[in-house]
């Protein structure tokens, strides 16, 4: 489900994260600066687009 899309704010995706035991890239608990750098992130958001290349 997209949480923050529904209106969810950053302290409750950020306790959902951790509740699911997800961790960032250095191992560490989500937190804000982790959540915000996914939520801004094209290749997360779907606003980056792949271009096709023929063979």
């Amino acid at each position: 489900m997209p949480l923050y899309s529904n209106g969810y704010g950053y302290n409750s995706i950020i306790d959902r994260l951790n509740a699911l035991g997800k961790k960032t890239k250095g191992g560490r608990p989500c937190g804000k600066n982790s959540l915000c750098a996914i939520l801004h992130n094209e290749k997360y958001t779907g606003s980056q687009f792949q271009k096709n290349h023929a063979p």
